[in-house]
C-alpha cells in the first residue's frame, strides 16, 4: 500500500544459495525496474518522503526527501546513486515504474503538497551523468508547475493511448467551470509524452475523464479552448463555448451512461 513506511529484506539466489538481503533502511515507496540500459537484470529504487523526527535530547532532525537506486552484485546491494527529491510532497497517490520515452524507464510519482494539490515528479536514470537524474529538477518552476492540478482531477500517469509509453497527466479548467464546486469532468486533462533528450513535456492529447462511469473522451485537436463540459447525473454534454459572451452555446455532443440492466 501507499505510503506504508517500512524495511527492505529481500533474497537472492547466488551459487546454489539463497542469501538473505536485508539493505538496513526505511522507505515510503519503492519499485523494482530497468533503469540502467547496459547493466544485466534490474534495480530497486526507493523513495523517501521528507519527514522530522525527534532525537532522545529532545532536538529535532529534518531528514531529507531522496531517492536511491541499488543494484545487487553477487550476493550483496550496491548503490547505484542517490538523489534530493521534491521535498514538499506530504503523501504519495500513485507511484508507477515504466517507459517515458524509447529507451528511458522512470519511476514515476504523484504526489500530494500541504495545499491539497497534486503534483508529478518523474525519477530515471541518466547515461551520460551515470546518475538518477528528477525532473522537474527545481521545485516552484514552470516545469514543475506544468503537472501541478486540483485534487478533484484525480488522474495519474498511465499509457492512454497504449503506445507502450506513460503518459504525465495535466488539467485546466473547462471555460465557465465552478472552480469551487469543481467535479473531475470540470477539467481539460492533457496527456503529455516526456521528451528526456529536450526536458519537456509534448502533447499527446486533450481529454475529458470521467472515473465515476469508467470512460474518457478524446477531444478533437480544432476544439481546444473552444468548448466546455458540463454533466447532469450519467449525462456528459459537450457544448460549444462563447469567448465574446463568456457562456456556453449549443450542444454539439451527448454521452448518457446507462444501467447494465437497461
Amino acid at each position: 500500500p501507499l505510503n506504508q513506511r517500512g524495511n527492505i529484506c529481500t533474497y537472492n539466489f547466488y551459487k546454489d544459495t539463497i542469501h538473505e538481503l536485508d539493505l538496513g533502511i526505511s522507505y515510503t515507496e519503492m519499485a523494482i525496474g530497468k533503469f540502467i540500459g547496459n547493466e544485466d537484470g534490474e534495480e530497486l529504487i526507493v523513495a523517501e518522503l521528507f519527514r522530522t523526527e525527534q532525537k532522545e535530547d529532545g532536538t529535532t532532525v529534518e531528514i531529507p526527501a531522496t531517492a536511491t537506486l541499488y543494484r545487487v552484485n553477487d550476493s550483496r546491494y550496491v548503490m547505484c546513486s542517490q538523489i534530493n527529491i521534491d521535498k514538499t510532497f506530504v503523501r504519495y497517490v500513485s507511484a508507477t515504474v515504466g517507459p517515458v520515452d524509447q529507451g528511458t524507464n522512470a519511476f514515476v510519482l504523484d504526489g500530494v503538497k500541504a495545499d491539497n494539490t497534486v503534483q508529478t515528479e518523474l525519477l530515471y536514470w541518466s547515461s551520460s551523468a551515470k546518475s538518477l537524474i528528477t525532473y522537474p529538477l527545481v521545485e516552484s518552476t514552470a516545469e514543475a508547475n506544468a503537472t501541478l492540478r486540483n485534487t478533484a482531477s484525480n488522474v495519474f500517469a498511465r499509457d492512454i493511448n497504449k503506445d507502450g509509453l506513460l503518459e504525465i497527466p495535466t488539467a485546466s479548467f473547462f471555460p465557465g467551470a465552478d472552480s469551487e464546486n469543481s467535479s473531475q469532468t470540470s477539467f481539460r486533462i492533457s496527456w503529455n509524452r516526456f521528451d528526456v533528450a529536450n526536458q519537456e513535456y509534448l502533447l499527446v492529447m486533450d481529454t475529458v475523464v470521467n472515473s465515476e462511469y469508467g470512460y474518457f473522451l478524446q477531444l478533437p485537436d480544432e476544439w481546444r479552448d473552444l468548448v466546455t463540459v458540463r454533466t447532469s447525473g450519467r449525462i456528459l454534454s459537450v457544448y460549444a463555448w462563447n469567448n465574446e459572451l463568456a457562456d456556453i452555446g449549443e450542444r454539439i455532443l451527448k454521452i448518457t451512461v446507462y444501467p447494465e440492466e437497461q
